[in-house]
């Protein structure tokens, strides 16, 4: 009985520690991560409007050949743990603009020089580490109140599931070549640099900062040298699976 009062208490004093964001606030918060979700969305199902055109620009290349490419630089995907560290480590404002920027900046150099297939699938493969993520969910889960995380979370990810791709993607490819299909997003990453200004640093990370005395500063080497060989072992089989789930995917 007593472990539960403390319990209680507890989250009594974390209840109070936070103040919540007015409502206008959590609607512009609302609506900007939904913008960024969207900006994940598109890009992780655009290709499935264009693959055609990209094979076609490619010398015809066999769309299986062109699946086993893109599995083998997909494993570029596995470093995503970087991003999330980076948000723990410099803040959610500034993790959400490197978010956006490694979704945002391989776009203007895919619609740009789409010539290099190589370089093109190495731009490819970090726009997939980037929509792998998901990192656009943070601020709304610290920022919202409990009773309406839910709420907020749930027009978020609606935002974020509007079929852009669906309506745009075509066309675009059509009229000025499947490469600016990824390139637009690079203007649309320029646009959400605007929202992004009026962002406000989460205040649970403000406080968990605090409580670290000033937050700890560049640890990848101690991240690396916490890997087990289980997770090593993890990564290896992840990458395969990764591979081959997505030689099968395009062959089907």
């Amino acid at each position: 009985m007593a472990k539960l009062d403390a319990l209680a208490k507890k989250k009594d004093e974390e209840a109070k520690e936070f103040k919540p964001r007015s409502k206008s606030y959590m609607i512009f918060l609302v609506i900007f991560m939904g913008f960024v979700g969207n900006m994940d969305n598109w890009l992780s199902l655009v290709e499935t409007r264009i693959t055609s055109e990209i094979l076609v620009y490619y010398n015809n290349m066999p769309r299986e050949v062109f699946a086993l490419w893109q599995a083998i630089f997909g494993i570029i995907s596995f470093s995503v743990f970087f991003i999330a560290w980076f948000f723990d480590a410099f803040g959610r404002k500034k993790g959400i603009l490197l978010l956006m920027a490694f979704l945002g900046i391989p776009c203007l150099f895919i619609g740009l020089f789409p010539q290099n297939f190589w370089f093109f699938m190495m731009m490819y493969g970090i726009l997939i580490m980037a929509t792998q993520s998901n990192a656009w969910q943070i601020p709304i889960t610290e920022e919202s109140s409990p009773k309406r995380r839910g709420l907020y979370g749930g027009l978020t990810f609606l935002i974020g599931l509007i079929p852009l791709y669906a309506l745009l993607g075509g066309p675009i490819s059509s009229a000025i070549g499947w490469q600016w299909a990824y390139g637009i997003m690079f203007i649309f990453f320029i646009i959400l640099l605007i929202p992004l200004y009026f962002m406000k640093e989460t205040e649970r990370w403000e406080v968990s900062r605090e409580k670290d005395h000033g937050g700890s500063f560049l640890k990848i080497k101690d991240a690396i040298k916490s890997l087990t060989r289980k997770d090593i072992i993890y990564v290896v089989i992840s990458s395969i699976v990764y591979t081959l789930w997505t030689i099968s995917f395009k062959m089907g």
